[in-house]
């Protein structure tokens, strides 16, 4: 019995494909109510998706040094909480190269998130 075997089509160099790039998603954010980053709500918009955030100071553990401590939770349409939200940490102990660290996954795994984004020029904005 044989064995009938297929040889891949071999490309050329005309017809290899071109990686495909994804265009960066513009984010964009409009300050609804209060005085964020302290207490307020934060509308941030990414490509056509909107949504409500609420942001807080809260208490800063001191074994993470000086810094600053926020929570961010996304808001449903009628104003209620959509879960826990998200804690964010502002380290100040290095100014020429401050940074925003967020516990959600997108943060965890890509270094950056919208939030960890919208909370550092929330500061930048306030600090000037």
């Amino acid at each position: 019995m044989s064995v009938a075997t297929a040889t891949p089509p071999v490309r050329t160099q005309d017809q290899t494909k071109t990686p495909r790039t994804r265009r960066p998603q513009v984010r964009t954010f409009r300050i609804v109510q209060g005085n964020p980053p302290f207490e307020g709500r934060v509308r941030i918009s990414v490509g056509a998706a909107t949504t409500l955030y609420e942001f807080g100071q809260v208490p800063l553990d001191p074994a993470f040094g000086p810094g600053l401590s926020f929570v961010c939770r996304k808001l449903f349409p009628d104003g209620k909480p959509a879960g826990e939200g998200y804690h964010l940490t502002y380290r100040a102990d290095d100014p020429e190269a401050p940074g925003v660290d967020c516990d959600c996954l997108g943060h965890r795994h890509y270094h950056h998130c919208r939030h960890a984004d919208v909370l550092a020029a929330l500061l930048k904005r306030s600090a000037s």
